[in-house]
């Protein structure tokens, strides 16, 4: 990203190029990277529930390798800038990358489901073997042996499929209500785009917030309070908006199943 900048001339402070490769080049590099460590598990997905779960798994693992870099460099600035170093990074940084990681993997294994269950249809159809089974003994027919004595056929009424029927008067649970559901983007490019840019809405506002408490208090502690303050008020959203996801995904899972 510096070279970039520098490539078209435009010259900014080391502190300035920081902040703009927060906002631009991180969520460009790491959801791309990201979403491609999901899509190593392209064979193994079966739904867009299993490719939500899997890029939730991938974005968290991601954090806590981030996060200890980040925390092992605050070592040299002392002791405040290691406490509030593992503080914002420990309570900010985790949850927006496991939900950002996961919308990519939703789109994923959406992409997945549909190109897997092709290729088990077009296995299942040039595999696929017809048998007759005799339904008292549970021997194979085999062509030879058929006869058309309709004495040793079971009739309709005693096969075993009573299990396929309930009583009238049997209670059948219905799937309890999840609330209010976000369903991700099921395009892998849109859910990509998506990740990116709440990945650079995170970076940006707390770039900003700590750019403008600085530049018009001119004080340092106020500038970390308010970014405490900012980093909880985005984990809260991020929670918020992750739960309705989370429901959006189980709900449209259960569309698949039923």
């Amino acid at each position: 990203f510096p070279g970039i900048i520098q490539s078209l001339g435009i010259e900014m402070t080391d502190e300035a190029l920081m902040s703009w490769a927060a906002i631009i080049s991180a969520p460009l590099g790491e959801e791309i990277c990201k979403g491609i460590a999901v899509a190593v598990f392209f064979g193994s997905m079966n739904s867009g529930k299993r490719g939500f779960q899997i890029g939730f798994t991938v974005g968290l693992g991601f954090a806590l390798i981030e996060n200890l870099q980040y925390i092992l460099i605050s070592f040299g600035g002392g002791f405040t800038g290691f406490a509030l170093t593992s503080l914002i990074r420990g309570i900010g940084s985790i949850p927006g990358h496991a939900l950002w990681t996961g919308i990519t993997g939703f789109a994923i294994g959406v992409l997945a489901s549909k190109n897997n269950k092709k290729l088990m249809l077009n296995d299942e159809k040039q595999n696929q073997v017809w048998k007759l089974f005799d339904p008292k003994t549970g021997n194979e027919i085999i062509n030879n042996s058929i006869t058309t004595n309709r004495s040793i056929l079971t009739p309709i009424d005693e096969q075993p499929h009573e299990w396929f029927t309930l009583p009238n008067n049997e209670f059948v649970p219905k799937m309890q209500d999840m609330g209010a559901g976000i369903r991700p983007p099921s395009n892998v490019s849109l859910a990509l785009l998506t990740a990116i840019f709440g990945h650079a809405l995170w970076n940006g506002t707390a770039v900003g917030v700590a750019w403008f408490s600085i530049t018009l208090t001119q004080s340092e502690g106020i500038s970390i309070i308010a970014s405490l303050i900012a980093n909880i008020v985005m984990v809260v959203s991020v929670l918020g908006i992750g739960n309705m996801i989370l429901n959006g995904v189980v709900e449209e899972d259960e569309k698949h199943i039923f």
